[in-house]
């Protein structure tokens, strides 16, 4: 390969993060994608289907002889991306855009990100729920970019299992709310309860008065409180935004409502 071949290569490279936002602005993204349904991994790239789609004409065009495992994997994401995106209209994808519009800069950053989460995503069901995510953005479901990138870097950290899980359970399914609050507390999705018991009163001060007290209470360390996680309405709206109608009223979960 030639000096200027690696140059060409590197400037595809390096424009993958606007060309990713051109495909998801493009007026055309729902007629590009018709055929998707039809398209096998080992043939996505080979037989040249996806290649007007600019993102992955982006990606595949670096590979001149050979395309790798991982970046076919990568463009299956893509696409399964795409598809979920295209029954968006093309005014929305536009306001979408019109954030970013005087700062290419930033459309680049954003491109670029996108790409990165894709790639890191573990299962290929993910992907198609990170587009709902930004569906959502666009429809101004999701109030900012921030929240959607919150969203969205819980979709990536967590396991496809305890995803569905979360799912199962507002869906109206069983589901254990504690047991899901302590999985997913580390991501914000839930918050602590602490009731005291009741029976856990001041000690009297007198000595003989405390060791009955003591003896009659039978207060330990670990019943003088109980610990509860509650799901938050952060985790409810995930759950809205990627089960859509299947995902139970919110009314049903919090009683504070």
């Amino acid at each position: 390969m030639t000096n200027e071949d690696q140059l060409d290569d590197l400037k595809k490279d390096n424009d993958a993060g606007i060309s990713l936002i051109e495909t998801i602005t493009s007026s055309d993204l729902s007629d590009l994608l018709q055929d998707y349904g039809e398209i096998a991994l080992d043939s996505v790239v080979s037989d040249g289907i996806l290649k007007e789609i600019p993102v992955i004409n982006s990606i595949v065009g670096v590979a001149k002889i050979a395309i790798s495992i991982r970046d076919k994997l990568l463009v299956k994401k893509l696409a399964h991306f795409l598809h979920e995106l295209s029954d968006t209209t093309e005014k929305e994808r536009m306001n979408f855009l019109q954030e970013f519009e005087e700062d290419p800069k930033e459309q680049r950053k954003i491109g670029e990100n996108l790409l990165l989460l894709l790639d890191r995503l573990d299962n290929m069901d993910k992907p198609a729920m990170v587009a709902k995510l930004l569906k959502a953005y666009i429809k101004g479901e999701i109030d900012s970019f921030d929240d959607f990138t919150f969203y969205s870097s819980i979709i990536d950290k967590s396991p496809i299992s305890e995803l569905s899980s979360l799912f199962t359970y507002f869906s109206m399914l069983d589901a254990d709310e504690d047991s899901l609050g302590k999985r997913f507390h580390h991501l914000g999705l839930s918050f602590m309860t602490v009731t005291i018991n009741p029976k856990f009163l001041p000690e009297p001060e007198d000595v003989i008065d405390r060791m009955h007290y003591k003896q009659e209470q039978r207060i330990t360390p670990t019943n003088k409180a109980t610990v509860k996680y509650k799901l938050s309405e952060r985790a409810y709206k995930l759950a809205k935004i990627i089960l859509g109608d299947q995902c139970g009223n919110k009314e049903l979960f919090f009683d504070y409502l």
